[in-house]
């Protein structure tokens, strides 16, 4: 018989986390030596690793994203794992189980749903666990969220990390529309425990560190510098581009003269 798992796609990312599980098929979890492990011990696992190892043909996954929305719904296909498929390098999930996710409904909030399973979604501290169908069948609960849920309900709550991830995704493709000659050598970068967006050089081949944001505040240009501070570069380029960049943070920034401000609504503007 067939159970329905939540499974959070990932703490800091968890959008762009979705988003590669659609694209790629599966749903994710662990970190470093996971799946050599998950091949010789199955049984030395946390219970929550052991839920997803016991993951079969049939489940249906809900990926949960943050601030009470559900980004995809979708069944697995197969009972073993598969071999991690090409992913960002901030997404270098170990165990990975095959899914053939639904294109609709996508990010609904959880309160489409009847309190008996909105109330069971979101639970802090917890990125696997198994939904209680109560007195509900499995077909039944399939029929609750294809006529309850209504894609799109989740995106107001979720509008900042929309914003930051269309920007990434698009400055990929574009990133010489925010200067001319600056070119990509690294995206999602880690520095000192954190991940800056991009990594790339201008024109004039000076390292620039870039950082995206949906709403821009002080803690940003700070996060920033401290980036620049930490990267091992000499004399690096900071970029901050952000949808919207409050007074406070312009404010901010003066006191970081290396940092330069792009906002970006319909164009890309410098500030």
């Amino acid at each position: 018989m067939a159970d329905v798992f939540t499974i959070v796609t990932h703490l800091n990312n968890p959008i762009q986390a979705a988003e590669e599980w659609k694209k790629n098929g599966l749903c994710s979890m662990g970190g470093p030596r996971l799946a050599i492990r998950a091949r010789i011990h199955p049984n030395s696992f946390d219970k929550e690793t052991q839920l997803f190892l016991g993951l079969k043909k049939g489940d249906l996954i809900l990926a949960y994203v943050k601030n009470n929305t559900i980004a995809y719904v979708g069944e697995i296909i197969d009972d073993k794992l598969i071999p991690r498929k090409k992913m960002s390098r901030i997404l270098l999930y170990n165990l990975n189980k095959e899914v053939k996710w639904w294109d609709e409904p996508s990010y609904f909030n959880r309160y489409n749903l009847p309190n008996f399973f909105s109330n069971q979604l979101g639970k802090p501290h917890k990125t696997i666990y198994e939904i209680d169908l109560g007195k509900y069948s499995f077909k039944q609960f399939k029929n609750i969220i294809v006529t309850n849920a209504i894609s799109g309900s989740g995106l107001d709550e979720l509008s900042e990390d929309m914003i930051k991830f269309g920007f990434r995704k698009y400055l990929r493709k574009n990133f010489d529309e925010l200067e001319k000659g600056l070119r990509i050598e690294n995206y999602e970068y880690p520095i000192n425990g954190g991940f800056c967006d991009f990594i790339g050089t201008d024109k004039n081949g000076r390292e620039v560190i870039i950082e995206c944001k949906g709403i821009a505040r002080p803690d940003a240009v700070r996060q920033l510098n401290k980036y620049g501070k930490n990267s091992g570069f000499k004399d690096p380029r900071l970029i901050l581009i952000a949808y919207n960049i409050t007074n406070e943070c312009i404010a901010a920034s003066r006191k970081y003269p290396s940092i330069e401000l792009f906002e970006c609504k319909l164009s890309i503007n410098k500030i």
